[in-house]
Protein backbone atom coordinates (compact mmCIF):
# COMPACT_ATOMS: atom_id res chain seq x y z
CA UNK A 1 0.00 0.00 0.00
CA UNK A 2 1.50 3.37 -1.06
CA UNK A 3 -0.12 6.27 0.21
CA UNK A 4 -3.45 4.53 1.55
CA UNK A 5 -3.96 3.49 -2.15
CA UNK A 6 -4.32 -0.23 -2.92
CA UNK A 7 -6.14 -1.83 -6.14
CA UNK A 8 -4.90 -4.78 -8.25
CA UNK A 9 -2.49 -3.74 -11.14
CA UNK A 10 -2.41 -5.45 -14.28
CA UNK A 11 1.22 -4.33 -15.78
CA UNK A 12 0.98 -5.05 -19.84
CA UNK A 13 4.21 -5.02 -22.15
CA UNK A 14 2.73 -4.87 -25.60
CA UNK A 15 4.19 -6.40 -29.18
CA UNK A 16 6.26 -5.73 -31.06
CA UNK A 17 9.95 -6.24 -29.10
CA UNK A 18 12.35 -9.11 -29.62
CA UNK A 19 11.18 -11.52 -27.33
CA UNK A 20 15.11 -12.91 -26.68
CA UNK A 21 16.20 -9.86 -25.14
CA UNK A 22 12.95 -9.10 -22.69
CA UNK A 23 12.88 -5.44 -20.51
CA UNK A 24 13.24 -5.61 -16.96
CA UNK A 25 11.55 -2.13 -16.30
CA UNK A 26 7.86 -4.30 -15.31
CA UNK A 27 10.04 -6.66 -13.03
CA UNK A 28 11.77 -3.63 -11.54
CA UNK A 29 8.69 -1.58 -10.89
CA UNK A 30 6.73 -4.63 -9.86
CA UNK A 31 9.03 -5.97 -7.28
CA UNK A 32 9.42 -2.11 -5.95
CA UNK A 33 5.47 -2.26 -5.53
CA UNK A 34 4.90 -5.81 -4.16
CA UNK A 35 7.33 -4.77 -1.35
CA UNK A 36 5.12 -1.89 -0.74
CA UNK A 37 2.18 -3.97 -0.31
CA UNK A 38 0.59 -3.57 -3.85
CA UNK A 39 -0.98 -6.48 -6.07
CA UNK A 40 0.41 -6.64 -8.96
CA UNK A 41 0.53 -8.90 -12.43
CA UNK A 42 2.88 -8.55 -15.24
CA UNK A 43 1.55 -9.87 -18.84
CA UNK A 44 4.05 -10.06 -21.41
CA UNK A 45 1.60 -9.74 -24.13
CA UNK A 46 4.53 -9.45 -26.94
CA UNK A 47 5.93 -12.75 -26.28
CA UNK A 48 2.59 -14.40 -25.31
CA UNK A 49 1.12 -12.56 -29.10
CA UNK A 50 4.01 -14.24 -31.05
CA UNK A 51 3.72 -17.62 -29.31
CA UNK A 52 0.22 -17.79 -30.33
CA UNK A 53 0.98 -16.25 -33.86
CA UNK A 54 4.24 -18.43 -34.34
CA UNK A 55 2.07 -21.60 -34.55
CA UNK A 56 1.83 -24.27 -37.03
CA UNK A 57 -2.19 -24.27 -36.52
CA UNK A 58 -2.06 -20.20 -37.53
CA UNK A 59 0.59 -20.36 -40.05
CA UNK A 60 -0.62 -23.34 -42.03
CA UNK A 61 -3.93 -21.46 -43.05
CA UNK A 62 -1.15 -18.32 -44.24
CA UNK A 63 0.47 -20.70 -46.35
CA UNK A 64 -2.59 -21.71 -48.52
CA UNK A 65 -3.57 -17.58 -48.37
CA UNK A 66 -0.50 -16.64 -49.60
CA UNK A 67 -0.12 -19.58 -52.46
CA UNK A 68 -3.33 -18.09 -54.00
CA UNK A 69 -2.25 -14.03 -53.75
CA UNK A 70 0.70 -15.44 -55.73
CA UNK A 71 -1.09 -17.47 -58.26
CA UNK A 72 -4.00 -14.81 -58.36
CA UNK A 73 -1.02 -12.50 -59.36
CA UNK A 74 0.84 -13.98 -61.52
CA UNK A 75 -2.34 -14.53 -64.11
CA UNK A 76 -2.67 -11.19 -64.32
CA UNK A 77 -1.25 -9.27 -68.07
CA UNK A 78 0.34 -6.27 -66.02
CA UNK A 79 0.39 -5.34 -62.31
CA UNK A 80 0.26 -1.93 -60.70
CA UNK A 81 2.38 -0.51 -58.65
CA UNK A 82 0.94 -1.57 -55.30
CA UNK A 83 0.31 -4.68 -56.85
CA UNK A 84 4.19 -4.85 -57.69
CA UNK A 85 5.15 -4.22 -53.99
CA UNK A 86 2.44 -6.99 -53.24
CA UNK A 87 4.06 -9.70 -55.14
CA UNK A 88 7.31 -8.98 -53.76
CA UNK A 89 6.54 -9.29 -50.32
CA UNK A 90 4.51 -12.47 -51.67
CA UNK A 91 7.36 -13.89 -53.81
CA UNK A 92 9.59 -13.15 -50.59
CA UNK A 93 7.92 -15.29 -48.10
CA UNK A 94 6.30 -17.76 -50.83
CA UNK A 95 9.89 -19.65 -51.16
CA UNK A 96 10.47 -20.62 -47.28
CA UNK A 97 6.75 -20.44 -46.47
CA UNK A 98 5.74 -24.22 -46.06
CA UNK A 99 9.13 -25.17 -44.32
CA UNK A 100 8.43 -22.49 -41.61
CA UNK A 101 4.81 -23.42 -41.14
CA UNK A 102 6.36 -26.89 -40.73
CA UNK A 103 8.81 -26.03 -38.48
CA UNK A 104 8.18 -23.09 -36.37
CA UNK A 105 7.35 -24.96 -33.44
CA UNK A 106 10.62 -26.74 -33.30
CA UNK A 107 12.62 -23.42 -33.59
CA UNK A 108 10.57 -21.76 -31.02
CA UNK A 109 11.42 -24.71 -28.57
CA UNK A 110 15.34 -24.86 -29.21
CA UNK A 111 15.15 -21.01 -28.41
CA UNK A 112 13.93 -21.88 -25.33
CA UNK A 113 16.44 -24.80 -24.43
CA UNK A 114 19.05 -23.21 -22.43
CA UNK A 115 21.73 -25.53 -24.44
CA UNK A 116 20.77 -25.38 -28.16
CA UNK A 117 19.78 -21.47 -27.36
CA UNK A 118 23.61 -20.77 -26.84
CA UNK A 119 24.27 -23.17 -29.65
CA UNK A 120 25.25 -20.83 -32.56
CA UNK A 121 23.71 -23.15 -35.44
CA UNK A 122 20.94 -24.37 -34.12
CA UNK A 123 20.21 -20.40 -32.86
CA UNK A 124 20.93 -19.62 -36.62
CA UNK A 125 18.75 -21.98 -37.90
CA UNK A 126 16.17 -21.62 -35.12
CA UNK A 127 15.67 -17.19 -35.84
CA UNK A 128 16.06 -18.16 -40.02
CA UNK A 129 12.80 -20.61 -39.48
CA UNK A 130 11.12 -17.51 -37.58
CA UNK A 131 12.11 -14.67 -39.74
CA UNK A 132 10.57 -16.86 -42.81
CA UNK A 133 7.34 -17.15 -40.71
CA UNK A 134 6.84 -13.59 -39.88
CA UNK A 135 7.42 -12.57 -43.85
CA UNK A 136 4.40 -15.37 -44.36
CA UNK A 137 2.40 -13.49 -41.67
CA UNK A 138 3.45 -9.82 -43.20
CA UNK A 139 2.34 -11.14 -46.67
CA UNK A 140 -0.90 -12.95 -45.42
CA UNK A 141 -1.77 -9.27 -44.16
CA UNK A 142 -0.15 -7.01 -46.90
CA UNK A 143 1.26 -4.34 -46.63
CA UNK A 144 1.89 -5.06 -43.05
CA UNK A 145 6.06 -5.58 -42.60
CA UNK A 146 5.98 -7.42 -39.00
CA UNK A 147 9.23 -8.65 -37.17
CA UNK A 148 10.56 -8.44 -34.19
CA UNK A 149 11.20 -4.89 -33.69
CA UNK A 150 8.79 -3.59 -36.49
CA UNK A 151 5.55 -3.06 -37.27
CA UNK A 152 4.80 -1.27 -40.51
CA UNK A 153 1.54 -0.31 -42.22
CA UNK A 154 0.64 2.22 -44.51
CA UNK A 155 -1.11 4.04 -41.93
CA UNK A 156 0.85 6.17 -39.74
CA UNK A 157 -0.91 5.37 -36.57
CA UNK A 158 -0.58 8.46 -35.17
CA UNK A 159 -3.95 9.37 -34.54
CA UNK A 160 -7.36 7.23 -32.91
CA UNK A 161 -8.51 7.78 -37.01
CA UNK A 162 -5.74 5.67 -38.43
CA UNK A 163 -5.06 3.33 -35.64
CA UNK A 164 -9.05 2.27 -35.75
CA UNK A 165 -8.40 2.30 -39.62
CA UNK A 166 -5.57 -0.31 -38.97
CA UNK A 167 -7.87 -2.34 -37.21
CA UNK A 168 -10.85 -2.47 -39.79
CA UNK A 169 -8.12 -2.82 -42.47
CA UNK A 170 -7.98 -6.59 -40.58
CA UNK A 171 -3.93 -5.72 -41.27
CA UNK A 172 -3.21 -6.52 -37.82
CA UNK A 173 -2.73 -10.25 -37.07
CA UNK A 174 -2.49 -9.99 -33.12
CA UNK A 175 -5.55 -8.59 -32.80
CA UNK A 176 -7.19 -11.84 -32.31
CA UNK A 177 -4.56 -12.25 -29.03
CA UNK A 178 -6.16 -9.30 -27.81
CA UNK A 179 -9.83 -9.92 -28.20
CA UNK A 180 -9.70 -13.43 -27.09
CA UNK A 181 -6.82 -14.26 -25.01
CA UNK A 182 -5.73 -10.89 -23.52
CA UNK A 183 -9.34 -10.09 -23.04
CA UNK A 184 -10.02 -12.97 -20.93
CA UNK A 185 -6.56 -12.56 -19.10
CA UNK A 186 -8.02 -8.87 -18.04
CA UNK A 187 -11.76 -10.29 -16.72
CA UNK A 188 -10.19 -12.82 -14.90
CA UNK A 189 -7.93 -10.46 -13.16
CA UNK A 190 -10.18 -8.06 -12.40
CA UNK A 191 -7.87 -4.99 -11.97
CA UNK A 192 -8.26 -1.42 -11.06
CA UNK A 193 -5.63 -0.44 -12.78
CA UNK A 194 -3.71 -1.48 -16.13
CA UNK A 195 0.19 0.05 -17.06
CA UNK A 196 0.75 -0.71 -20.50
CA UNK A 197 4.73 -0.02 -21.17
CA UNK A 198 5.98 1.45 -24.56
CA UNK A 199 9.51 1.55 -24.56
CA UNK A 200 10.22 1.10 -28.82
CA UNK A 201 8.47 2.76 -31.42
CA UNK A 202 6.99 -0.79 -32.60
CA UNK A 203 5.16 -0.95 -29.41
CA UNK A 204 3.25 2.61 -29.56
CA UNK A 205 0.45 1.06 -31.64
CA UNK A 206 -0.44 -1.94 -30.24
CA UNK A 207 -0.10 -0.15 -26.80
CA UNK A 208 -2.65 2.00 -27.96
CA UNK A 209 -4.95 -0.52 -29.25
CA UNK A 210 -4.67 -2.43 -26.46
CA UNK A 211 -5.54 0.65 -24.41
CA UNK A 212 -8.49 1.07 -27.00
CA UNK A 213 -9.81 -1.92 -26.91
CA UNK A 214 -9.59 -2.35 -22.80
CA UNK A 215 -11.69 1.18 -22.52
CA UNK A 216 -14.12 -0.39 -25.02
CA UNK A 217 -14.66 -4.10 -23.03
CA UNK A 218 -14.07 -2.95 -19.53
CA UNK A 219 -15.46 1.08 -19.28
CA UNK A 220 -15.15 1.65 -15.43
CA UNK A 221 -10.82 0.44 -16.07
CA UNK A 222 -8.60 3.04 -15.22
CA UNK A 223 -5.99 2.73 -18.31
CA UNK A 224 -2.77 4.34 -18.38
CA UNK A 225 0.33 4.14 -20.84
CA UNK A 226 3.79 5.52 -20.37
Amino acid sequence: MIGGFSMKTLLIFPPSSDPTQPYHSLAYLSAFLRQRGCSVVVKDANIEAYDRLLTRSELQPRVGRVGERLGRLNRKRSLSFDEQKEYLAVCRAWGGAPYAAENVERAKARLRDPHSFYDPEAYDWSVRVIQAALRLISASHHPLELSFTRYSTPFHMLSCEEILADMREGTNPFLDYYESHLARAVNAERPGLVGISMVFPAQLAQGFIIAWLLRRGFPNLHVVGG
